[in-house]
């Protein structure tokens, strides 16, 4: 079940530049809007769930950062949407739904606070704009089950060595103890043939079902 809260809501209502000075202008009526997302999203999921419908997770999508850092500082975040996040993955955590953060650009320095807040899963792990798994498999993995970080580039370079080495560096580190999914850390540009694809899948399975290489 996709659900769009808080920040990501209002950017696409207001715009980028907009919403983040009302953050800076007026960060009570900010909260406001964010806590009213929230809102909305249960009351939909709880309709849903009403009518027989049954989900295992609930994939929030929140685009928060871009290359370098986060549009907001940790701060911001816990002030005015962490509350909104919050009382989603609650929510879900109190019928058996786990919560999947999807936030693309660079996003390292909120990480903690997404745990914080009660997501089970982020994705997709943005590599140009800094998301680094090896740190984020280091110091959050026992808490955050870590999707994507498979870099765009290296899976369209003509070069399928270049794949192969991205995928058995960090499939073969990220596979220990569990609690990561394979996939690209952004969206497959329209050059990448379909062969090449199957080559991304093809390795994605060899590293991942490895027992001597590292799990």
């Amino acid at each position: 079940m996709p659900a769009c809260l808080g920040f990501e809501k209002f950017k696409y209502c207001m715009g980028l530049e907009q919403v983040l000075m009302a953050m800076a202008d007026d960060p009570a009526w900010a909260y406001e809007m964010f806590m009213s997302t929230a809102d909305l999203a249960i009351e939909g999921l709880e309709y849903l769930l009403g009518n027989g419908l049954e989900f295992d997770a609930a994939f929030v999508t929140e685009d928060m950062g871009f290359k370098g850092r986060a549009f907001f500082s940790p701060r911001a975040y816990r002030e005015m949407i962490m509350p909104c996040h919050q009382r989603f993955c609650e929510f879900c955590h109190e019928r058996g739904i786990k919560a999947m953060l999807h936030t693309c650009g660079n996003n390292m320095e909120l990480v903690p606070l997404y745990i914080e807040a009660g997501f089970d899963v982020l994705n997709p792990l943005e590599v140009k704009a800094g998301m680094d798994i090896f740190t984020l498999k280091k110091n959050f993995g026992d808490a955050l089950v870590l999707w994507g970080d498979i870099d765009v580039r290296a899976i369209a370079h003509p070069n399928v060595a270049v794949l192969e080495q991205e995928i058995r560096e960090k499939v073969t580190m990220a596979k220990q103890g569990g609690g990561y999914v394979f996939s690209s850390d952004h969206s497959i540009s329209d050059g990448v043939s379909l062969e090449k694809y199957r080559q991304m899948l093809e390795l994605g399975l060899r590293y991942g079902s490895l027992i001597d290489q590292g799990g």
